[in-house]
């Protein structure tokens, strides 16, 4: 019986840890683990908001916008730079 209620509890935290990994623990049986998952985006956000920071979508956006201004100002300098030649 012991052998039996084993193999069965084995097979219970199998199949959560699968829904867990595959649905993550926000969506996870309704949200039921979402306490115990790591910070949910909205939360994330509202602590970064919080801190005085941007949020981290925000950094990274400010980053990616900054790239292309460099790489622009770099084109254009070639540019100028080869048309008073």
């Amino acid at each position: 019986m012991a052998r039996i209620c084993g193999f069965l509890l084995i097979i219970c935290l199998i199949w959560i840890g699968t829904t867990v990994y595959f649905q993550g623990s926000d969506q996870a049986f309704g949200g039921l683990f979402a306490r115990f998952g790591s910070e949910s985006p909205m939360t994330a956000t509202d602590s970064e908001t919080a801190q005085g920071r941007d949020p981290s979508y925000k950094r990274l956006g400010n980053k990616v916008q900054n790239a292309y201004d460099a790489q622009s100002a770099r084109v254009d300098r070639a540019v100028g730079a080869t048309s008073e030649r």
